[in-house]
């Protein structure tokens, strides 16, 4: 970012003079002696990046304590009294360019943040790396950091204040309550969030790789408050809850490029491997696993979303920090035995799909990978595919009663229990 203030000399007296929108703001200018003229000159590289600069502004951080490196040696302090007199100089001065409102001009960059902080994580194989404000960094995530130093990103994500909303240029592709998503002409996606009241916006590359997350800051103007009194007042957990659902959208988007899909699923473990529980909110999907925990003492892994890797020999469910309403998650990895498709009824009945084209149509229309395009749609329909030619796929009509786990159950046992007869 830059700072729109110019160092300038005055019949011998320096002055930082507003230019740009600090004069919009009407920003003053600021008058500087010999040793904050220095203090400038160093700090400008600093305060020329991000995140850096808002780590300078609270006198910690990389760059602030190179940035008094860089005044050790402009003011040649050799001992340790010389660097106390400039550690106290350097934060007095920072504190009254803070105080002159120096730090405010630089509106409309999309880079505004306080107390920022950089996280790498993984999910399903996929390394993330965040860059935002750490009261919006999702401890759902924490379970999932990686630390490693060969860390490599594959999905950035940023989260930045802005102070006026973008204005979309493409083609509105969907529209419902909770979001409008625009395909932009370069091909990338702007979605605004209808019931979000912190983060108000996504921009995703067009090569998924990128994502851009908003949150609204009020006009100054209206609110005749500076931008870091108004930074204050965001309602940073209900944005840290916000970003943890937009971030989602953007990692279906670059999974599912990654040859993984997402599975609006239940699971439970049983006989090593990774049983689904698919059906829409409200059928059941939480109860049978919940059965099968009770009547079988089969651990539930996630109770609302599961990511399924078709890119081996073998199809893996991933682990994933989304779980709906249920708290129930894990980061392990585990091979899929089949997918069951709940339905509810008075009897307990388990049947086979009957045909390969039944058992794609009923695994597409259960991914929540994203289908915004018929290409996206052709391609979830290809995953869809290689999904149910991998695994057992049947349909359970049932009850809420432990006679429905045993009867899928039994039914599970019937199928497997030939391959591994074969096997021994």
């Amino acid at each position: 970012m830059t700072v729109s203030y110019y160092l300038t000399t005055i019949n011998d007296v320096h002055y930082l003079m507003p230019f740009g929108q600090a004069v919009s703001n009407q920003g003053r200018a600021v008058k500087l002696n010999d040793t904050g003229v220095i203090m400038w000159k160093c700090l400008l590289e600093y305060i020329d990046s991000e995140p850096d600069y808002t780590a300078i502004l609270s006198c910690q951080g990389r760059a602030y304590n190179a940035w008094l490196n860089d005044l050790y040696d402009a003011f040649q302090a050799d001992c340790d009294s010389d660097r106390q007199i400039i550690d106290t100089d350097a934060a007095e001065f920072i504190r009254m360019l803070y105080n002159s409102h120096v730090f405010n001009a630089p509106l409309f960059h999309n880079k505004i943040n306080i107390d920022s902080t950089h996280k790498d994580f993984t999910i399903a194989g996929i390394n993330v790396s965040f860059d935002g404000p750490s009261l919006m960094f999702p401890e759902d995530f924490n379970s999932f950091l990686n630390t490693d130093d060969s860390f490599v990103t594959d999905l950035g994500i940023t989260v930045d204040g802005t102070i006026s909303r973008n204005y979309p240029t493409g083609t509105l592709i969907i529209e419902n309550g909770d979001v409008c998503i625009f395909q932009e002409p370069d091909k990338s996606y702007l979605i605004l969030f209808n019931n979000f009241s912190v983060i108000k916006e996504c921009e995703i590359e067009p090569d998924f790789k990128s994502c851009h997350l908003f949150y609204q800051i009020p006009s100054m103007k209206e609110t005749k408050k500076c931008i870091h009194a108004l930074l204050n007042e965001i309602d940073y957990r209900k944005g840290t809850y916000e970003t943890f659902h937009a971030i989602r959208m953007a990692f279906l988007l670059y999974a599912k490029m990654k040859g993984i899909y997402a599975l609006h699923s239940a699971s439970f473990l049983y006989r090593d491997k990774l049983w689904l529980i698919s059906a829409p909110a409200g059928t059941g999907k939480s109860t049978h696993a919940n059965l099968w925990n009770r009547e079988y003492g089969t651990p539930v892994i996630n109770g609302d979303l599961n990511f399924i890797d078709i890119t081996g020999d073998s199809l893996y469910v991933k682990g994933s920090p989304w779980c709906g309403t249920s708290g129930i998650f894990d980061n392990k990895t585990y091979e899929l035995g089949g997918i069951l498709f709940l339905s509810q009824g008075k009897d307990n009945t388990a049947t086979e799909a009957d045909s390969p084209a039944e058992r794609t149509l009923l695994v597409a229309n259960r991914l929540i990978s994203p289908s915004w395009t018929a290409d996206m749609l052709e391609n979830n329909i290809k995953g869809a595919s290689s999904i149910a030619s991998g695994c057992l796929v049947f349909s359970l009509s049932c009850d809420a009663t432990p006679q429905a786990a045993k009867v899928c159950k039994d039914f599970i046992d019937a199928h497997i229990q030939p391959l591994n007869s074969l096997s021994d």
